[in-house]
Order: C-alpha cells, then structure tokens, then sequence
C-alpha cells in the first residue's frame, strides 16, 4: 500500500513536472510581450516628443523667420527711402560692406592716385563713363573691363568705372570709349579736394563711422551738403542733420570739414543732409573721386533736396559736367566753393560749371579773402573766415576759406525757398541779387559775383554773432 502510494505521488509529481516545464517558458514569453509593450511604449513616447520638439523648433525657426523677413523688409524700406537701412553698428557694417563691394573696392580699399600731365589728380588705370543702361554692354564688346557699374535712378543713367586695358594711356581708352556708344560721356575718373585754405579744426568730433541715418517722419532737408561726413553727435548739429550717408570705402566718416560746413548751414536755419563722397588716399590724403560726387547728387535728387552744396574743387570733367547739369535742369540750385588757388588760379570745378552758383569768400573784416579764386564764374560772396568762439561754427582754431562761405549762400537760398516754395530756382537767384550788397565794380564783377550775400541783415535772420 504504502509502496503503491508512493508510486502514485512519483507518478503525479513528474507528470506534473512534464506539465509545469512549459510553463516558465510560457510565463518568460509572455513576459517578453509584456517588456516589448513596455519598451514599444516608451519608444513611441520618446518619438511622439521627439516630434513635437521638432515641430516646435520648426515652427519657433519660421518665427524667427518671419521676424527676419519683416526686418528684412523694413530694412529694404529704409534703404529705398534713404539708401540704407540695417540699424545697429554691425547692420551698418554689414551694408557698408555690400556698397563697397558693389563699388569695386573692399571697405579698407585706399584710393590709387597718380597726377596727369596737366598737373590734375585722377584714379590709376580706369576711367569714369555716364550713359544710357545699355553702356555697359557696349564697353563690354569693345573689350574692356568694367570695375563697377552703378545706376543713377534719379537721373536715369548708368555710371561705370572701366579698367584701362594693358599698355595703353587713361587719355587713349577715354577717346576710344567715346565712339563705342551714342549718348556716352567718358573722362578719367578725377579726384577732387576740399576747398578751404586754413584746415577746419572743429570740436569734439566723435569719430563714429555709419553708412545712414533715415530721415525723421515729417521732415525734408532744405540743402545737400556734399563733404566729408559731418557729426550728428555735436550739439548744434544733431537736431538738423536730418540723413547722412557714405560713399566711399569704408562708409559715413565724420570729419573736421563737413562738420564746419554743415554748422554753418544749420546755424542760419537750415536743415540738411550730409553725402560724405571724400576717402584716403594711398598717401592718406583725403580725397573726393568724381564718380562718388556723382553718386552723391543723384541720391540727393532721390530725397527732393532742392539745394545743393558742394565746397569741392578739382579739375573739369565731362561726367560730372554732364551729372551737374542734369541736377540743374530739374530745378535744383547748386551752390558751390570758388576756390582758394589764389588770384591767377584757373577757375576751379564744380564752381565753374555753367549753371552753378560760385560763391566767394571775405575775411572777418569783410575783404576779398586773399587766397580766394577770381573770375567772371563768380555770383556771390560771403564770410568764410571764423574765429574760435564765433557762433556759427564750433572750431578750436581759425578756420578760412571758400569752403565756409558756399553754405552761407546755400542757407539764405533754402530759406528763400522756405518762404516761397513754389518759386523757381531763377526766382530764388534773383531773391539773392536782390538782397546781395555790390561790391567793387558797378554791377556784377569777378571779384564779388553780384555782391556780398549777409545773412545778418535780412529780415528774420538769426540775431547770433559772427
């Protein structure tokens, strides 16, 4: 019996065993699905933020986008209305950049000067060509280089700096351009300089280096002064500089000599806008090519300035003349410096150009100021002479020249305009002969133009010293 019943329990007990050893297998597996589910999940929760993470990082990176985009157009408008428009010292690096760039020459760039047998300063080895949009293929064909190539929207010109081609002369490639299309001035590509005598010493010039500042909503500048960069930052100034930009290497570069100028026009009323057109040469001198005077008047077109003053001389040149004369025929009055070579100096350009109000410049005592240029392209004259302490212009040191009286002449000009504008750039000269005091001669003469323009004897002009 008992044998018997151990014999049954041995027999239960292993066939449970044959069944039960499945089982832990069955159980693993089943564990297996368990842990798969499991680790499936997690995965899926892991993709499914993954996922969202990257669509809120794309949608957070169209944001930005868009903001970029919405900046970018703004940007584009500033540049429209003023020739600019990124804000912030890196925004304005990056667009003086692209204008240098466009230009032919990289921000540090130094101008190559050489001088001509004439005694005339120009651009090494290139040449300055105005003419219809299709010059550019025109010189193309004939086999040359172009440097750069800029249109002038405002007076529906193209402007293009040609390389002179190995071995020949700047004088040969200028006769040989001007038979490769209609309608085309070439000359070289000169460069002008500041027309003062005694250097422009003003105060506290903040060195600050920006391509733009876009005018203030509502305001319009009365004259263009085309200089070096004058300080927006200086007392007197900052209220009236209304825009500003750089055409040479490097942008908006305030200095010494614009900012006289542009004291000047301001203190007598005016609002302005500065185009600073004057670099380093490879000497470091400063100078002002033709093609960036040119660039300058047609920008300032764009803005509807209606006065123009350039205190620049150099030498004729036959784009400039043909830019100047364009400005005038859009009712544009363009005041500009005599010069300072002296009595027996050649008449000096843009100031001689037909068309152009020459101005002349008297000491402090209301002489003919001795260096001053002669010569029957003379309208008017003005004090150019001013002493530290004197109200129109901050300076630490006397500073004299035609270059200081030009915006004398360029104010009352704006305030002509300001009390009737819908006068005629003749009905403005002729408001100017009316109030000039003769000088000299009888009449017009080529020392005093129509006489001595003083603004201090007008009727509602400033009260402040001399």
């Amino acid at each position: 019996m008992r044998h018997t019943l151990c014999g049954w329990l041995a027999g239960a007990v292993m066939a449970l065993g044959g069944l039960a050893a499945p089982w832990p297998a069955l159980a693993h597996d089943d564990d297996d699905r368990i842990e798969s589910r499991d680790e499936r999940d997690d995965r899926e929760d892991r993709e499914d933020r993954a996922e969202r993470e990257a669509r809120d990082a794309a949608r957070a990176e169209s944001k930005d986008k868009d903001k970029d985009d919405e900046k970018d157009k703004d940007k584009d408008k500033d540049r429209d209305r003023a020739g600019s428009g990124k804000t912030g010292d890196a925004g304005k690096r990056d667009q003086t950049r692209r204008e240098d760039a466009r230009r032919g020459r990289g921000r540090n760039s130094r101008f190559d000067v050489e001088r001509d047998a004439t005694g005339a300063d120009r651009e090494r080895n290139e040449v300055l060509l105005i003419g219809p949009a299709t010059s550019s293929d025109a010189v193309r064909n004939a086999g040359f280089s172009i440097i750069s190539e800029n249109r002038l929207e405002s007076l529906r010109q193209t402007l293009i700096r040609v390389r002179v081609r190995d071995g020949e002369s700047v004088e040969r490639t200028v006769e040989t351009l001007r038979d490769v299309a209609p309608g085309i001035r070439v000359a070289p590509n000169h460069v002008f300089h500041a027309s003062q005598a005694t250097p422009a010493q003003t105060l506290g010039l903040s060195g600050k280096i920006e391509p733009l500042r876009s005018p203030r909503r509502g305001e319009a500048p009365q004259i263009g002064v085309i200089d070096t960069g004058a300080d927006p930052d200086q007392s007197r100034l900052g209220p009236r500089v209304l825009m500003y930009r750089g055409f040479a290497p490097g942008g908006y570069t305030p200095r010494p000599h614009g900012t006289a100028v542009a004291q000047i026009a301001t203190s007598l009323g005016a609002n302005v806008a500065v185009a600073d057109v004057f670099g380093l040469d490879k000497q470091k001198r400063l100078v002002a090519p033709a093609e960036l005077i040119a660039m300058a008047i047609d920008w300032l077109l764009s803005q509807d300035v209606r006065v123009l003053n350039i205190s620049i001389e150099g030498p004729r040149n036959d784009v400039l003349e043909f830019v100047v004369d364009a400005a005038v025929s859009q009712g544009v009055l363009i005041i500009a410096a005599a010069g300072n070579g002296g009595p027996a100096a050649p008449p000096g350009y843009p100031g001689a150009y037909p068309g152009v109000v020459a101005v002349t410049a008297l000491d402090e005592r209301g002489l003919l100021y001795r260096r001053a240029a002669r010569g029957d392209h003379i309208q008017f004259a003005a004090r150019g002479s001013y002493a530290p302490g004197q109200s129109l212009v901050d300076t630490s040191s006397t500073i004299a020249g035609t270059s200081f009286a030009a915006p004398v002449v360029a104010a009352m000009a704006a305030r002509q305009w300001r009390q009737s504008p819908n006068s005629s750039r003749e009905q403005v000269l002729a408001a100017l002969r009316s109030t000039a005091t003769d000088m000299g001669a009888p009449g017009r003469d080529s020392l005093y133009g129509w006489g001595r323009i003083d603004p201090w004897s007008l009727s509602g002009a400033p009260t402040a010293s001399r």
